[in-house]
């Protein structure tokens, strides 16, 4: 659990050379665990690269402790961010203490051409307050299926759900020391719904700590129409606080009914038009509305007076009540989708023949592994780029991308680059050798090490060539990006072996901000040899879930049995993926007599002659997960789409492993979906289907077509495939009369009834 909060943003006011990405690092403790600090910091940094300011805002109250960990031993707190030096320091990094009213105070450092800290810190509390409500989805959007009917009965697609917002301590007390002026003298809160009573009780424990005591008591109402109906005056010396308002005709109404003074009236968070806000702009806390100083905000949406007017209800849309910010319990709208040959995304297939490889130490395609060491993570699905341009150098090869990427070389990389920088992996490297191995050069450019760019001279003019093996989130890129700012005289390239991203969209964004210049976008061209579009799942993916789970059920089974033998096979073969450099034809659970599952001929999403032989399980992962990826990323009102909101469900259908036979394609389907698209759980019909297959898995449990029974019986015990209590029930008593006491299948099948019955 993190003992403070971090966030950044750009001012685009406050600074005199021009707008700077500024980070904050807020802690409202008196102290922290400095361990947890450092790979919090850390972990953020791996996210976001260093900003061009860093400012810590910390208590007044705190222990020695704590400054100590921003002043003594700051390089030490801040070792593994990137870039954090003396240097930066000296310029961009500063500490400020708040008191009992929430004031900031200088306590260190200094922040090089701040205009004024009240603007600054009104800007940066704005910025807080708004990176808190959107991470945390205090707007909530509906989907074409649905909309939402207000506790006063308007009807609109969108929806603030303050609930959403006040649930981190540290967001919340970040809130809380804005408003601990407008406490003072005050014996009364009035909440209008009990979802933000937390916040008044995070300002009384900040007010304690400050020696503060306060006799201060608080009161919600039941429901939004208790507090709109309230006619009784509210008691001297009170507070008001309105969790959200779209107009701010709340305020007006309490004005009319003269139950309290304007003074005493707050609206949390204000989402309307321009107008609305300047008219009641001393009773709002946090305004998130668009505006011209503050772009980031959201646009005032349209609301309908009720459902007779309601365009939404025209458009068969499904109107959801709202009583304060509680929904009422609607069942899910779902939707079945049975995979087809015409979801294969355009590059697949030609993509993996051009890649097939001719044994097992030549294939490129990987599962749960990363070449960079520095943390646990690893990739879903990784590519061995390196093995890629080594498997170019044989002539049995395919050629298509070797000669693509010495054109691309030949196109985009001039021959009078002065420098080279790669990323840090090896496979980067690699592809920085290549280049310059086949490049005629004027000069051989100077290869530079990103952690040690002092061999670039910032007097010399003409072209640095960044190069990456890959772009997954292009998070390494934006930190080059950043450094790259201070060498102005030289030309930016990016050059790309396989931008892997997770959607044309989300690609196309990563070009465009790295392209970004002196003379805007597309100042610097982006080169990419190939682009593909697969899940960009890291650490959390099917393997290292596999991984905990099973090493979980190892301590609870009898070593003796045959359930613990196959489980501890699989437990050694995950817990070596790293030492092998991943999972390649051992990506799935063995078949009951010890054999890989493996393709046969004839696969819908290849064009190409499958050859069992060298058809590795990690090939047929990559394809189904790029698949099941591209219906992802489908329009969630689309027919080909397996996107999921809160009222919609769209699943994989039954019918669809009843359709793809071959174990391997089943297994991969079910790693590459997520819950949602296998909560069977939802539809009767749905469950039954998937309990009647699965029976017949189990009656040819020793036959091809219950070669993935394991991978199923694995699904339910990690919940990833649900479906009704009653069908499971009836699953496990079926797999319990037709399977032999002690069989592995009849062990795992006692550990779902005990776990999940």
């Amino acid at each position: 659990m993190k003992d403070y909060f971090i966030y950044s943003y750009i001012d685009y006011q406050n600074f005199k050379d021009g707008s700077k990405t500024i980070t904050v690092l807020f802690i409202a403790e008196s102290k922290i665990r400095k361990n947890s600090l450092i790979q919090g910091l850390e972990k953020f940094n791996q996210e976001n690269i260093l900003s061009d300011k860093f400012v810590v805002i910390i208590p007044e109250y705190c222990d020695e402790q704590l400054v100590s960990m921003f002043e003594r031993h700051l390089l030490d707190t801040f070792r593994r961010v990137v870039g954090f030096n003396q240097s930066y320091v000296d310029e961009n990094f500063s500490v400020y203490q708040f008191d009992s009213l929430g004031e900031p105070k200088k306590k260190l450092g200094q922040l090089k051409g701040l205009i004024g800290p009240k603007k600054f810190f009104k800007d940066l509390f704005q910025n807080g307050n708004f990176y808190i409500f959107s991470s945390r989805e205090g707007l909530m959007e509906s989907t074409p299926d649905h909309h939402f009917v207000f506790p006063s009965g308007k009807h609109s697609e969108k929806f603030i759900r303050t609930a959403n917002v006040l649930r981190d301590s540290n967001e919340i007390f970040f809130i809380a020391i804005q408003l601990l002026s407008k406490f003072m003298d005050v014996e009364t809160i009035y909440c209008d719904t009990a979802s933000i009573n937390v916040l008044p009780f995070a300002v009384f424990e900040i007010q304690g700590r400050f020696g503060i005591k306060n006799e201060i008591r608080v009161k919600s109402f039941d429901s939004y129409k208790v507090f709109e109906d309230f006619n009784q005056l509210f008691q001297p010396e009170s507070l008001v606080l309105i969790s959200s308002s779209t107009s701010g005709n709340i305020i007006d109404r309490l004005r009319k009914k003269q139950v309290t003074d304007d003074s005493e009236i707050m609206v949390l968070f204000f989402l309307g038009d321009h107008a609305s806000y300047l008219k009641h702009k001393k009773n709002i806390f946090c305004n998130i509305s668009f505006s011209k100083k503050f772009q980031k905000g959201f646009n005032p949406f349209k609301t309908f007076k009720n459902g007779l007017e309601c365009e939404l209800c025209s458009n068969h849309s499904q109107p959801v009540l709202i009583q304060t910010d509680i929904f009422l319990n609607v069942e899910p709208k779902y939707n079945t989708l049975t995979l087809k040959k015409s979801d294969t995304p355009k590059f697949l297939s030609r993509f993996v023949e051009e890649h097939k490889a001719e044994d097992e130490t030549s294939n490129i395609f990987k599962v749960h592994y990363r070449d960079i060491e520095e943390d646990d993570k690893t990739y879903e699905i990784y590519l061995d780029y390196t093995k890629l341009l080594q498997n170019g150098e044989h002539p049995t090869y395919p050629r298509h991308y070797y000669n693509k990427l010495i054109k691309k070389i030949n196109s985009h990389v001039p021959a009078n680059t002065k420098y080279i920088l790669p990323l840090r992996d090896p496979s980067s490297k690699a592809l920085a050798e290549f280049i310059i191995k086949n490049n005629a050069w004027v000069k051989e450019p100077i290869t530079v090490n990103i952690d040690n760019p002092e061999k670039i001279d910032n007097q010399v003019m003409g072209t640095l060539v960044v190069v990456g093996a890959t772009y997954v989130t292009g998070r390494h890129y934006f930190y080059i990006n950043r450094l790259l700012r201070r060498y102005p005289k030289l030309s930016i390239v990016y050059f790309i072996g396989i931008a892997r991203s997770m959607s044309k969209t989300f690609s196309e964004n990563i070009k465009s901000n790295l392209g970004i210049g002196e003379y805007g976008g597309g100042t610097f061209p982006v080169v990419s040899v190939e682009e593909i579009y697969i899940p960009q799942a890291k650490n959390k993916n099917s393997w290292s879930t596999e991984y905990k789970f099973i090493r979980k059920l190892l301590g609870e089974l009898d070593d003796s049995s045959t359930l613990f033998k196959y489980l501890y096979k699989r437990y050694k073969v995950l817990l070596e993926s790293r030492e092998n450099k991943g999972l390649t034809n051992n990506v799935f659970l063995r078949k009951l007599d010890g054999e890989c599952l493996k393709l046969r001929k004839g696969f819908v999403y290849w064009n190409f002659e499958v050859v069992p032989e060298i058809a590795f399980q990690s090939q047929v992962y990559f394809t189904i997960s790029a698949v099941v990826n591209k219906l992802r990323n489908e329009p969630i009102n689309s027919n080909r789409s397996l996107r999921q909101s809160t009222y919609v469900r769209n699943l994989i259908s039954a019918e669809t492993f009843n359709r793809f036979n071959d174990g391997i394609i089943q297994a991969s389907l079910l790693r590459a979906a997520d819950y949602r698209m296998l909560s069977y759980d939802l539809d009767e019909a749905q469950s039954f289907a998937i309990t009647v297959f699965l029976k017949s898995l189990v009656d040819k449990f020793d036959e091809d077509h219950g070669e993935a029974l394991p991978e199923f019986l694995l699904a339910i015990a990690l919940k990833k495939l649900r479906f009704k209590r009653l069908d499971l029930r009836n699953f496990i008593d079926h797999s319990k009369s037709v399977m032999n006491k002690g069989d592995l299948i009849y062990d795992f099948v006692l550990f779902l009834e005990k776990d999940l019955l």
